[in-house]
Formats: C-alpha cells, structure tokens, sequence
C-alpha cells in the first residue's frame, strides 16, 4: 500500500511539473523537483552532481525526480546514463522517466521507448500521461487512448481525459481530423460528474494558449459561471473569466505607445 501511495504521489508530481509552466506562469518547471530533491537530503543539483548521485542513490530514492530535472533542464551530458536508466527492465517508472528525459534532449531513442511504454502499460492513467508527454515532443500516436478516456464510463477517467487532451490541441489543425481534441474537450464542460466538469474549467484557460477556440472555450465558462449547479464551478469558472480579462488588458497596456512626458 506504501507503494502505490508513493506511486502516486509521484504521478501528481510528473503531472503538476508537466503544465508548471502554463499554470505557473514564466517560473522553471524543475524548480518543485529541485526543492525536494534538497528537502531529501540531495546536496547539489547541478548536472555532474545529481549524475553522480543516480549512480550510487538507492533504489528508496526520489531518483526519479533527479532524472526528470537532468531532462527539463536540457543537461546533455547525462545521456549516457539515461540511457543506461531507460534500458532498466526491473524499475519500469524510472526507466519511462529516463526515456522522457530522453526525448525531452532531443534523443530518437527516448521517443520511441516512450510509444512502447506507452502502449505496453497496463495502468490507463500512465498512458493518459504518457500520450499527452509525446504529443508536447510533436508526435499523435497516442491520441486513440486520450479520445477513448475522455468517454469513458469512469469519471476518473474522463477527469484525467481533460489535461492530456489539451496536450493534443497544437497538434489538431496539421492532424486532418485525426486529432479532434477541442471537440472532446468542450463536451467534458457537460459532463454528469462535477469533478469533471470543474477539470473542464481549470484546463479552460490553459487550452485557449494553446490554440484553443477562444470564443467556444468562453462561451462553455460563461455557461458554468451562470448555470452550473455547483457553487464551486460556477466561482471556478468566473475567476477563470475575470483571469482572461485581466490579460486582455495587460496585453492592451502593453501595445500601447508609450505617451510622451508632459513639460
């Protein structure tokens, strides 16, 4: 039971890094990772050091949080070992980190180790993340295990249906249909489950920067802010609506031209 806690709590880690930069805003998505691996008793973070540490950390360790940080950071000279980490067939999580790191520095291998993890795992959720990891790196193969979750009969899955498919958004107008991404998106803003529905919010506004229909993803908050039976939604998404507003108006401060000193 430890196991599968410590398992998770390391997927909501993955996950939260994955959308730190949209959620956070300009701040490095290494920066959570860093902060535990110091929390843990990891001394220096710098590239040479934490190559070091992955030698020698027992199999205990946040190792992989230290391989996610040498991949997000763009360390090049830990290829060697990553590759040695993503061949690893007794630790298959770290093994799926290394080979993110992987295609994360650009690396053939760790994308294609990525598909066949993806499509060998055995937990939905994992290949939720896992689809939406390749979809960021450019590649759509597996947008048939996103599409298929975000209809499922369970709302777990619909729930986490709604982050992977903003992943696919970029990739939806080059796809020639084969990506309908927005479409599902948008209907999860009608779904039964309020646990849905709320992700369907929070997303919201993440999808609009990433290419997302801006009137249609409004409209479904607009919707939610004035009807939905959930007080906590309706507030969701009316912070939401005033959050693209404030932007809105940040950005026609900034087109300004500066006005001229008065004498």
């Amino acid at each position: 039971m430890m196991r599968a806690a410590t398992m998770s709590v390391c997927l909501f880690l993955l996950a939260t890094v994955a959308g730190a930069t949209d959620r956070r805003g300009p701040a490095d998505p290494w920066t959570d990772l860093v902060e535990m691996l110091q929390q843990s008793g990891v001394a220096h973070t710098d590239a040479p050091s934490l190559i070091a540490w992955l030698r020698t950390a027992p199999p205990t360790a946040n190792r992989w949080a230290a391989v996610e940080v040498l991949g997000l950071r763009g360390d090049r000279e830990a290829i060697p070992l990553l590759r040695t980490l993503a061949a690893n067939g007794k630790e298959r999580f770290l093994a799926e980190t290394a080979a993110l790191a992987l295609a994360r520095l650009g690396e053939e291998s760790g994308k294609n180790a990525l598909v066949s993890f993806m499509e060998s795992s055995e937990d939905p959720e994992r290949q939720l993340f896992l689809a939406a990891r390749l979809a960021e790196l450019g590649d759509p193969s597996g947008y048939r295990f996103v599409a298929q979750s975000a209809i499922d009969r369970s709302a777990s899955r619909r729930f986490a249906s709604a982050a992977a498919l903003v992943a696919f958004l970029p990739l939806e107008p080059a796809s020639k249909g084969a990506v309908d991404a927005e479409r599902r998106l948008l209907a999860l803003a009608h779904d039964e489950e309020a646990q849905v529905r709320f992700e369907f919010v929070v997303q919201a506004p993440i999808a609009i920067s990433r290419g997302g229909n801006r009137v249609q993803f409004e409209a479904a908050l607009r919707e939610l802010a004035a009807k939905d039976a959930g007080a906590g939604i309706r507030e969701r998404a009316q912070l939401m609506l005033t959050g693209l507003e404030f932007e809105d108006e940040n950005k026609r401060r900034e087109e300004q031209p500066p006005q001229a000193p008065r004498r």
